[in-house]
């Protein structure tokens, strides 16, 4: 078996609670981050549907909602 550090278990541990939906803030609080900024500069990615929020935001700008 691989060894596995500590934070590689600290990073899945978020990884799989953010991408289950668990609220960043309570997944940054776990973690004991500063605040929940810093939670999302580094996990961001693996929240389900950030990936087409910010077309999305502009579309709806844009075109208002159809």
């Amino acid at each position: 078996m691989p060894r596995i550090r500590v934070h590689d278990a600290r990073h899945t541990f978020a990884s799989i609670a953010l991408g289950q939906g668990v609220p960043v803030t309570e997944v940054s609080a776990m973690l004991g981050h500063a605040n929940a900024a810093i939670t999302m500069a580094l996990y961001a990615h693996f929240i389900p549907g950030n990936e087409n929020r910010p077309s999305e935001a502009v579309a709806a700008a844009i075109y208002g909602d159809q």
